[in-house]
């Protein structure tokens, strides 16, 4: 394994391309804390003038929660506001790197001390406001986000953490000696798909399938994106691995009818599963789960959270689906199956987004809101159906997979 592991490491300092001179932030639990050592080191191959490891225990989160003043916990999170801001004022890369230490610790703070999670959590959520504003929507430097195996996280799904290491390889070509290049490649299919999507000009889409029936517009200048960033110093980068979605912002009054989730997701740390969820207008109507009903309840209460804030598309053939289980795991969840975000959407998904003021991207339709919460949808029996500007229907997904001419596109 410990190859698949340097290469892994390798490709993560890869994606984010760090530059030579730069500062570079690798953000990590302590189970997996030799990764982050990996992803230094590889960082610094490329130039990094200094890479910073920030760690945290999910232990010592439990403990804060439990026992800290609440004064405290609304200050808990200040080193963060100050690395964010660093890095954004630096253009530095962060990595942030995701597993699940403790899979079960938001369910059980929220269970036994839901007052005080939840301010924890609101705290967390504000604190990482500037990364989604300055780095995530304006690009004001790359970023990662990336996986790594826990015990915990392999015991939910089902397997063992050697197990789901090499999962984890396999998605991301880690196992194999031309990793590099086999992502580059992926990459740049899923860069050609978005030239399509977007050159086909599709304004209206039409979800059927799976126990969904669903229609939703965009705004003339939003545009698909895959395959990869641009910074604002013009520093190419892939802000996740893996990646195999191509998405878009929604016009979040526009959304009209159902969506059944087909995979469970996480809302601050509580599994939501079965979710169906009815829109009119933009609105939620109506919506039910299996389990995780009061975490959902909490989500979409807070301003904005329960709008539509992207609009997914990823097909039955990906590296990730094909693995065929559910992975617990929202990076690789979201690779594997169609989606819907609650909550904020992506300014950079506009033509010219990043100079767009908060009301101007309001009168396109973004939604706006402290937190963005991604849904899984799409299943073996979805379809994807976009209009033209005669109100022509035409395929873009058939029973879980692209139409022809998206599902291998010329060029990639």
């Amino acid at each position: 394994m410990s190859n698949s592991l340097t290469r892994y490491a390798s490709l993560l300092a890869a994606s984010v391309n760090v530059q030579p001179g730069q500062l570079v932030v690798v953000r990590c639990e302590t189970e997996y804390y030799d990764l982050a050592l990996l992803a230094a080191e590889a960082a610094y191959q490329r130039g990094a003038s200094m890479v910073r490891i920030l760690t945290s225990d999910p232990r010592q989160t439990e403990q804060t929660v439990r026992h800290a003043s609440e004064d405290e916990i609304r200050r808990m999170f200040d080193t963060d506001i100050d690395v964010f801001n660093r890095l954004a004022d630096c253009h530095g890369a962060l990595i942030g790197v995701r597993g699940e230490q403790d899979f079960n610790l938001g369910s059980r703070l929220q269970a036994e001390v839901p007052d005080r999670y939840q301010l924890y959590m609101n705290t967390l959520t504000a604190a990482r406001e500037p990364y989604s504003r300055l780095i995530v929507n304006r690009a004001q430097g790359q970023w990662l986000v990336a996986g790594a195996a826990t015990e915990s996280w392999a015991k939910q799904i089902g397997i063992t953490k050697d197990e789901l290491w090499e999962r984890i390889f396999r998605v991301t070509f880690a196992d194999q000696e031309n990793c590099l290049e086999l992502n580059a490649q992926s990459d740049a299919a899923l860069l050609h798909r978005r030239n399509i999507l977007n050159e086909l000009g599709y304004r209206r889409f039409r979800v059927t399938g799976g126990g969904s029936d669903f229609t939703v517009g965009i705004h003339p200048l939003a545009r698909w994106m895959g395959g990869g960033r641009v910074s604002q110093r013009g520093v190419p980068f892939t802000p996740n691995k893996p990646t195999y979605e191509n998405f878009i912002t929604p016009d979040w009054r526009t959304a009209n009818g159902t969506l059944k989730m087909h995979r469970p997701f996480m809302v601050e740390g509580v599994p939501v599963i079965g979710l169906v969820v009815t829109y009119k207008d933009g609105e939620i109507v109506e919506w039910d789960a299996e389990s995780g009903k009061e975490a959902f309840a909490q989500l979409i209460a807070r301003e904005g959270a329960g709008r539509g804030g992207e609009f997914a598309l990823a097909d039955r053939n990906t590296p990730v689906y094909l693995e065929n289980m559910i992975w617990w795991h929202i990076l690789f969840d979201e690779n594997a199956a169609c989606h819907w975000a609650f909550g904020n959407g992506y300014s950079a998904a506009f033509e010219d987004g990043a100079s767009l003021t908060a009301a101007e991207l309001a009168e396109r339709g973004l939604a706006q809101a402290k937190t963005h919460v991604d849904g899984m949808w799409g299943c073996d029996q979805t379809c994807v159906f976009g209009f033209d500007a005669s109100g022509t229907e035409h395929p873009i997904m058939l029973d879980g997979a692209w139409a022809p001419e998206l599902a291998n596109p010329a060029g990639a």
